[in-house]
């Protein structure tokens, strides 16, 4: 992704919050609609494919949560 889009996201995710909180939400759901799952990734150093993000087991504490696959098995 180019700086220019990627700045245009942060823009579109953030436009009208008022704290961290509503930023962090604002930028999971600007990434959860404009990222094309499934999509290869590494985690631990190991190929999996990210299957979506889960909105469950993110937050503010936690950060962003994924759901990626491996083996036939699904992990967050």
């Amino acid at each position: 992704m180019d700086k220019s889009k990627l700045e245009a996201l942060l823009e579109e995710a953030m436009v009208d919050c008022y704290n961290e909180e509503e930023c962090f939400w604002g930028m999971f759901y600007t990434l959860e609609d404009h990222l094309t799952f499934p999509l290869q990734a590494q985690t631990l150093g190991e190929a999996v494919t990210a299957v979506g993000l889960d909105d469950q087991r993110s937050g503010m504490r936690r950060g962003m949560m994924a759901r990626v696959s491996k083996g036939g098995q699904e992990y967050t």
